[in-house]
């Protein structure tokens, strides 16, 4: 980031030590808490693929550009921009994962739970010859 004249540069070290900070904070606060709701539970257990649909490379680098270069074109306030480029981003991604989840995450959960199981007797081989060998 450039430095600005008259007022202060952003220091990444900073906002990511406070991000973590709070990041660890929060872990705590929820790892206390027992929360004992379905729909809570459901769109908590669709958050690690919303994590990847968000750090898509599709979606930072094209779409998201995109989204503010349109809003920037259109005008208004760009705070609004934000919580509807948010909005639209936890629809659609728990939309997304929720079809996932319906449809492909039990093939997908057999087909690794068969490799694990492959490379576990693999491995279970080889660690066998390795003792022998001692």
């Amino acid at each position: 980031y450039r430095k600005n004249k008259g007022c202060r540069s952003f220091n990444r070290k900073t906002f990511y030590k406070t991000g973590i900070l709070i990041g660890i904070t929060l872990l705590n606060i929820a790892s206390n808490k027992s929360i004992i709701n379905k729909k809570i539970n459901y769109l908590s257990s669709l958050s690690l693929l919303f994590y990847v649909i968000h750090e898509n490379d599709l979606f930072r680098y094209y779409t998201k550009p995109l989204f503010y270069q349109w809003g920037f074109s259109i005008g208004g306030n760009i705070v609004l921009w934000v919580l509807l480029e948010a909005l639209l981003l936890f629809l659609f991604g728990m939309i997304l994962s929720a079809v996932y989840k319906l449809s492909l995450q039990k093939i997908i959960y057999k087909i690794t739970d068969n490799i694990f199981d492959i490379f576990s007797n693999i491995w279970s081989k080889i660690e066998k010859k390795l003792l022998l060998l001692n």
